[in-house]
């Protein structure tokens, strides 16, 4: 049967007939189906008043929120052809929001004339939702009717909604407000509207909003939800998180520990297939467009083509059954990567499966642009942002350290409200305290090399090695990390006199020593040339470890002090990576 089929008389036939049918439809995946079914019955509402639909509805307004958000969307536009007792009924069902419809719409209503019965009605909801404005479209009329009317004054509410803000354990106190005093929920979600739509007042209802969507109460979420129904709230809230207010309110239902409640699922999902429908795509609000601009026509292609499938993918209940990240203030960096440490475990230590469970779709694709190394994209109809990296020209160790970075751009604090991740092969550096880039692409790295290079289980597997080739291999491989990186770290924790050299043909680029070799060399500097054999022989021979001993001063610019015993490698091309470390005093 489908909404056409009902009878035109009220009678319980009627009423069970819109209940299976309702029913039926919530179980059907089938969104067209539902858009189509919900449409004819909002065309039914609007010609055929007289059939008692607000009676039947009442029944479906709390329980149902995805059938009402439909309903809502399909009313919106021919509200003004109901007539003057339906409108009033789908106001004081909170089918139809006054934010919507407009202050001035009721009021040319009321003077125009209108039926007791709805006039009534209408002010009944006036009353608990705006007082103030019921009495200022007519006083005497509310005085005769409502005077005993008992409702919370804005007054409390404000200062609800400040000690709300104040301490998010009074977020505890408003549940029970709310279950106590049902038409509550009501009046915080006009006067929290009333707070958006003030330029003076956003501020305050936006921290309000954000301790709420916060909450571990599914019921103080769900008004978060309730709220954001609200044109004037959603669009005021993106103004503010701009590419990822989809992703903020799938993370506000993921933090509580991925809720059984139906009711909140569908009210997560309606918000936010309803934020993907309205957003259109364009480069205006991709969130790497900037550094998009310098990459090739054929990598830009790409990367939209991409991040349009995702935008136009439904919610369903495999996006919610993903690993939720604890929010922790105290948290370092490093925390967040040990508290990945277990599930990147199971994914055999390969970052693209460990993006994978904590939901980010991953792209690896061959780009033509040279210094593309991967990027975060950011827009407001994706529910969590896309991962992208480059494997051109990459070992498997350097993409993974790549996708670690990228994940650290998507889970970390702070990293949400930056525009762009379009990182380059400058950006993503094994060295985490490289001063020629952003702060938060040096976090980006921490957190890749600390989850692919734990210190404390690598410090435990390095204290009995010798700082050799063989086992900077060995550990290459076990962790699923680059030559480079691995031997950075183990400089880096080693209390050993060891160092590592980056030579470019016979041009030195950089070093990093031990704490204990750095002290003896931090004044010192390399020589620019570095003319050795080892190196030489190196490039020659790609596939072997090159090793001697020389004078210090054969590397750095003073008199000869130490003996060093040399391994060189070439890792790519011309690019050779020397260990040392410091064999015996001169």
């Amino acid at each position: 049967m489908s909404i056409s089929d009902f009878k035109v008389k009220i009678s319980d036939k009627m009423d069970k007939d819109i209940y299976s049918i309702i029913e039926k439809s919530l179980l059907n995946t089938n969104r067209k189906k539902l858009d189509n079914e919900i449409n004819t019955l909002a065309l039914r509402i609007v010609n055929e008043p007289d059939l008692g639909w607000a009676t039947q509805l009442k029944k479906f307004v709390h329980n149902n929120p995805i059938f009402i958000k439909i309903l809502r969307d399909k009313l919106s536009k021919s509200y003004s052809d109901c007539d003057e007792n339906m409108q009033i009924a789908l106001i004081n069902l909170g089918i139809l929001f006054i934010d919507e419809i407009g202050y001035n719409w009721i009021k040319k209503f009321i003077k125009g004339g209108v039926h007791s019965f709805a006039k009534y009605d209408l002010f009944s909801f006036l009353v608990s939702k705006n007082l103030k404005f019921a009495k200022e479209l007519d006083d005497e009329y509310v005085k005769s009717n409502f005077g005993d009317f008992i409702r919370i004054d804005t007054n409390d509410i404000k200062v609800l909604v400040n000690a709300v803000n104040n301490d998010e354990n009074n977020i505890n106190v408003l549940e029970k407000l709310i279950d106590d005093t049902p038409f509550l929920r009501f009046e915080i979600i006009e006067y929290i509207i009333s707070l958006l739509r003030s330029d003076n007042n956003f501020e305050m209802g936006q921290i309000f909003l954000e301790r709420i969507l916060s909450s571990k109460n599914e019921c103080v979420v769900q008004l978060a939800f309730d709220i954001l129904e609200s044109k004037t709230a959603k669009k005021r809230m993106e103004e503010k998180y701009r590419y990822t207010i989809s992703e903020y309110i799938f993370s506000s239902y993921i933090n509580l520990n991925n809720s059984s409640s139906i009711l909140l699922k569908n009210s997560l999902k309606g918000l936010i297939n309803n934020t993907k429908k309205e957003k259109k795509f364009d480069e205006v609000s991709f969130a790497a467009r900037n550094g998009i601009k310098n990459l090739s026509e054929n990598d830009r292609k790409i990367l939209y083509e991409t991040a349009q499938n995702y935008s136009k993918t439904y919610v369903n209940d495999a996006d919610l059954n993903i690993i939720r990240i604890p929010s922790n203030e105290k948290w370092d960096i490093a925390d967040y990567s040990y508290f990945l440490q277990e599930y990147f475990e199971q994914c055999n230590r390969e970052a693209k499966e460990l993006a994978k469970i904590l939901g980010f779709p991953v792209l690896v694709d061959e780009f033509e642009t040279k210094e593309f190394e991967g990027c975060l994209i950011r827009h407001s109809s994706l529910i969590k942002p896309i991962i992208v990296a480059n494997k051109v020209g990459k070992s498997t160790g350097r993409l993974n350290f790549t996708i670690a970075h990228e994940i650290g751009h998507g889970i970390l604090k702070g990293h949400d409200r930056i525009s762009e991740y379009v990182c380059n092969s400058s950006d993503i550096c094994e060295d985490e305290f490289n001063t020629k880039i952003n702060e938060k692409e040096n976090e980006a790295n921490r957190f890749a090399k600390n989850l692919l290079l734990p210190k404390k289980m690598f410090l435990k597997i390095i204290e009995n090695l010798n700082f050799d080739y063989k086992n900077i291999l060995k550990l290459k491989n076990k962790f699923n990390t680059s030559i480079t990186l691995t031997a950075m770290r183990w400089v880096e924790l080693s209390k050993d006199d060891i160092a590592i050299f980056y030579t470019i043909g016979e041009n030195y680029k950089w070093w990093k020593g031990s704490e204990t070799f750095f002290d003896k060399y931090n004044d010192k500097e390399p020589k620019s040339i570095i003319k050795v054999n080892n190196i030489y022989n190196a490039i020659e021979n790609p596939s072997i470890t090159i090793e001697d001993v020389y004078d210090s001063d054969e590397w750095f610019e003073e008199k000869t002090r130490y003996k060093f015993f040399i391994q060189s490698k070439c890792i790519y091309k011309n690019k050779v990576l020397s260990l040392i470390y410091i064999k015996e005093d001169l």
